[in-house]
């Protein structure tokens, strides 16, 4: 017969195992589309390309503000992060969000904002534990059931997590003109999933890669 703690144990192990396959996730940014302004196609050449951002998270946007604006410099662009961030739509933020864009001194305006919030659910299913610790089901069964309420020590119950996704777009201006020059739609898969910095990073390289492909700035 099982030792009652070597069953706990393995249970404790599965489920350890199911959280951390859902758990193990990071966010990943895939481009969804970009189109270029015909009339500014190669020829656009700002002397100051201000970063500036509108989203949910303060951090988010500042990580994405210096990491987009260290890459664009790296290709020789003069970017710089405006190191303003918003969050709400109202009158006072508007004006402020155009004192900046006038302070700045910058010919073009680099402007990520979050278009949407997707908030997904996915389930991981109930396990029951077998005599030496590995799943015997996957779903659940009848057995599932009756080891849920007969045998919990033996029973990975189901486990919840949350999968937000975040469509974003980026555009670029040009300021004298107030026109689009370029824009991209991206979708950020799993965005509340593992590091900040890195998730950042890998978006920042999404939309500057479609931004060279472009030729923009």
């Amino acid at each position: 017969m099982r030792h009652p703690f070597s069953a706990r144990l393995a249970f404790l192990l599965c489920a350890a195992l199911v959280v951390a396959g859902c758990a193990g996730r990071a966010a990943r940014t895939s481009l969804n589309g970009n189109w270029v302004n015909p009339q500014f196609a190669g020829k656009t050449s700002f002397k100051k390309v201000l970063v500036i951002t509108i989203g949910g998270n303060e951090f988010a946007q500042e990580a994405f503000q210096n990491q987009m604006a260290a890459t664009l410099r790296s290709r020789g662009v003069n970017a710089v992060a405006s190191g303003a961030y918003f969050e709400q739509q109202n009158e006072r933020e508007e004006a402020r969000f155009k004192r900046t864009i006038e302070a700045s001194g910058a010919d073009g305006v680099l402007l990520a904002r979050v278009l949407a919030v997707d908030e997904g659910i996915t389930q991981s299913l109930g396990m029951v534990i077998g005599p030496r610790g590995t799943p015997i089901t996957g779903g659940p069964t009848l057995g599932t059931v009756y080891a849920a309420a007969f045998s919990p020590a033996n029973y990975a119950p189901p486990q919840y997590f949350d999968a937000k996704s975040l469509v974003a777009e980026t555009m670029l201006f040009e300021v004298q003109g107030k026109t689009m020059v370029w824009s991209a739609q991206t979708t950020t898969a799993y965005a509340n999933r593992g590091d900040l910095a890195p998730a950042v990073q890998q978006f920042v390289n999404v939309v500057a890669g479609a931004m060279a492909r472009d030729k923009m700035p």
